[in-house]
């Protein structure tokens, strides 16, 4: 068994895949270019096998709460010819691949990823949580990594989260091995498509196929995707609303997960917190349209809303660290959920249960009553853009002060990346 699983973990090469060798550049002078972008600016975060690093620079060995000082300190020495000459000397070397786990274990705070934040946020390895004591006490102490901006999801507005301390607010780089056969890409598969069959239909999202031909076809969707940010999808709703990067006027990704069709969410007694457990036998006689078959029943919900709107509403309660509430606090945010449960229900009780234009008048109700926003306010995590981020090397990329100190990619450089990305 433990054989097995150690041959399972090998890399899976595109040169061993049947028909994969025709698929791997045989120039070499396009294959040392793209090791060389490679050295510059993906090994920092992408490569085990690294020069190096001051100790004053190493964030691998200085968690906790200094751990944002270190962390700058090596994002500055990255950018420094003395590191790119090392690097680049590392990676053409005949053995880079070898035994290098093409990730490095920092962590990189989302405000200079500029990915959704909702799994930064994830509160189960934090203090007090359940998976408290499965990690270290250093990542107890990390600090905050600062603002995020995220956007309406009606209006498009941008607006500011405040990332709280504690653990929370980083991401560790995925490895890239056997890129060439996991796309889409992203720490929630966001970007690139998995390998549609009709390419020109937008809603043939998936081809279950494992071909190399497959693989490949939604690597290159992927990969591209990455590179030309401009090619990423973009929301129906918010798309045109969302403000410009203000460097440089582009318009940032904007895909938006929402529901396809009326939908209900129902929620059994028994997963509601205990004052609102309490508080129903009352409410039910009140308001006897709050429950269906004993659960409490939220809709119907429209089509076009986005899912973490209401995935993501805080049922039991935190404070701005993610801690859960208790006391007066706990109790105060058990009565306010019940009566964000009431406005929704009160709003859209209004809404015919058969009617040819049913959705669309649930749609406006979820407009005009602002249940948005108050669902906004519930939210744990309020960021619903899913595939934003990860801009480096591309002119979408930019320091989380704004200022943009690394030129974008030139197009035969980024083709150059992707050849040698395929030998992973």
């Amino acid at each position: 068994m433990a054989l097995f699983f150690l041959k399972s973990t090998d890399p899976q090469k595109l040169k061993d895949a049947p028909g994969g060798p025709a698929e791997l550049t045989k120039g070499e002078k396009q294959l040392n270019q793209g090791k060389q972008v490679f050295a510059e600016r993906c090994a920092r975060c992408h490569s085990s096998k690294l020069p190096p690093i001051p100790p004053d620079t190493d964030p691998g060995s200085h968690s906790g709460p200094d751990y944002m000082t270190y962390w700058n300190n090596y994002w500055a020495f990255t950018k420094t010819p003395e590191f790119k000459a090392q690097m680049r000397e590392i990676v053409m070397q005949d053995d880079f691949l070898k035994d290098n786990f093409l990730a490095s274990e920092f962590r990189v705070p989302v405000t200079l990823l500029e990915t959704n934040a909702c799994s930064p946020l994830a509160t189960n390895a934090i203090r007090n949580n359940i998976w408290d004591n499965f990690s270290s006490e250093t990542y107890k102490q990390l600090p905050s990594v600062g603002d995020i901006n995220y956007y309406h999801p009606v209006t498009g507005v941008a607006m500011t989260y405040h990332m709280p301390h504690g653990g929370r607010g980083f991401t560790r780089p995925a490895s890239l091995i056997s890129l060439w056969s996991t796309a889409p890409f992203l720490l929630n598969n966001s970007v690139g498509r998995l390998d549609p069959l009709d390419k020109n239909d937008p809603n043939d999202l998936y081809n279950p196929n494992p071909g190399v031909d497959q693989r490949l076809a939604s690597f290159q969707n992927s990969i591209e995707q990455m590179l030309w940010p401009e090619r990423r999808d973009h929301d129906q709703t918010i798309g045109d609303k969302m403000p410009p990067r203000k460097a440089n006027g582009l318009q940032l990704p904007s895909a938006i997960a929402r529901t396809t069709t009326t939908s209900f969410l129902r929620v059994p007694r028994g997963y509601l917190p205990e004052a609102l457990q309490n508080l129903l036998g009352p409410l039910e006689k009140l308001f006897p349209f709050l429950l269906h078959n004993g659960e409490v029943e939220i809709g119907p919900i429209p089509s076009g809303t986005p899912v973490n709107l209401i995935a993501n509403i805080d049922l039991l309660g935190q404070d701005p660290n993610g801690m859960p509430l208790s006391g007066a606090a706990k109790l105060q945010h058990d009565i306010d959920v019940a009566k964000l449960l009431l406005d929704i229900k009160n709003a859209l009780k209004a809404v015919p249960t058969s009617a040819p234009d049913r959705d669309e008048q649930a749609r406006k109700i979820f407009l005009d009553r602002d249940l948005v926003n108050k669902l906004m306010a519930f939210s744990k995590c309020p960021d619903y853009i899913i595939n934003r981020g990860h801009y480096f090397g591309t002119s979408y990329f930019q320091n989380p002060d704004g200022t943009q100190d690394e030129p974008a990619l030139k197009d035969d450089e980024k083709l150059a990346l992707i050849e040698f990305l395929k030998t992973f």
